[in-house]
């Protein structure tokens, strides 16, 4: 029931029950009194119908009947008028003062009620926007708690991992100062792993630094219009070295027609660089075989990059694109990294308007599917 009409009713009931009360002890009270009296009705009828006036004065035939009357009827009104005006306010103040108590606690920071529903319509409707915004406010602290609780991990993370090449530079330094590396072998030996170490928190620094100007939105896209095979192709080149000389077999399929795309060309190559990345490090017993192919359509390209892995389980598949997240630790504890590759690869496709997406099975493999749309064709411009 709306408001409106609750009121239009309450309003018609305030009248039509005095009306009819009035009415029911009218006949009532001067039924009774006239027809107990039969000398007053002889002399009524002899009168034409009127009522003389000593009737009506004190201690007339009827002065008594008409002060009941009144004191009935006003009684009746009174009480009408209470009744449904108290039933009204009741039923108005009850919601409203349920609305002030979700606001009060939801102002202090307690968001574990739930917000009571209304039989009108008009304050239903503010009941449920209240509760809406209670349980957005809920899952919104649910999620800066969690945020909190992977940053926090992240941190901590960071920290041991840059206090590892630190530690070990630091250490190579002094071997080097105290003349323990006497020999130009182990000369170069040391300095290779120092460069190795300085590269390592380099790479570290860069990702972290790509993460954060991609979620404040301040990382800048320089787009041209490129050839998608012919950037594939130099993807496949930049890489192979890599990929094959850590022992992995390395195969492309590329189409023979070209397709224009609108592209960063070195934000989108660190998305390769980290799906070729990933696939190195989560690799199984077998021998490993990294792949990467393409197929082309009239609106764009979708390229496939694909390994046979240890592969991520179905119930991570649609995390591993948050920031942070790395997975079980008990299948992943020796594999070094932030989870942040695949959270920037896919900010850095959606900025492109592609998509990114993840086919995998435990112990079989891993799929990264990447589709691009051409220049012409939704593209950007």
């Amino acid at each position: 029931m709306s408001l409106k009409r609750k009121f239009v009713t309450s309003s018609i009931l305030m009248f039509a029950v005095p009306v009819l009360l009035i009415a029911l002890v009218t006949a009532i009270v001067f039924g009774v009194s006239l027809f107990r009296q039969s000398a007053f009705l002889n002399t009524l009828s002899q009168l034409g119908g009127s009522i003389p006036d000593e009737a009506l004065q004190p201690g007339g035939l009827l002065f008594a009947p008409v002060i009941i009357w009144g004191l009935i009827s006003t009684a009746i009104v009174a009480s009408t008028c209470a009744v449904v005006v108290l039933s009204l306010s009741r039923a108005i103040l009850s919601p409203l003062q349920a609305l002030k108590q979700a606001a009060e606690n939801i102002r202090d920071g307690n968001l574990d009620f739930e917000v009571l529903r209304s039989d009108f319509r008009e304050i239903n409707e503010l009941c449920l926007v209240v509760d809406g915004l209670r349980m957005r406010l809920r899952r919104s602290v649910s999620e800066r708690l969690a945020y909190e609780k992977e940053r926090n991990r992240l941190l901590a993370n960071i920290s041991h991992d840059l206090r590892t090449p630190i530690t070990s530079i630091k250490g190579y330094v002094e071997g080097i100062r105290d003349g323990i590396a006497d020999s130009p072998e182990m000369m170069d030996k040391y300095l290779e792993t120092i460069y190795l170490k300085a590269c390592a928190m380099e790479r570290l620094v860069e990702q972290m630094s790509d993460f954060s100007e991609l979620e404040l939105g301040r990382m800048r896209f320089h787009f041209e219009t490129v050839g998608a095979v012919g950037f594939l192709r130099e993807v496949i080149e930049e890489n192979r070295v890599d990929i094959e000389s850590a022992g992995a077999a390395f195969e492309t399929e590329l189409p023979d027609k070209e397709l224009p795309v609108r592209i960063d060309a070195e934000k989108l190559k660190r998305v390769f660089l980290n799906l070729f990345g990933n696939a190195l490090k989560f690799r199984s017993q077998r021998p490993l075989a990294v792949g990467l192919s393409a197929e082309i359509d009239d609106r764009g390209i979708h390229i496939t990059v694909r390994d046979n892995g240890c592969g991520i389980p179905k119930d991570e598949l649609n995390r591993v694109f948050e920031g942070f997240y790395r997975g079980d630790p008990s299948r992943n504890g020796s594999v070094k990294g932030h989870g942040l590759g695949l959270s920037i690869s896919k900010q850095i496709m959606e900025n492109h308007r592609g998509k990114i997406w993840l086919k995998s099975e435990v112990g079989v493999g891993t799929e990264v599917h990447l589709y691009l749309p051409a220049a012409g064709d939704g593209g950007l411009v």
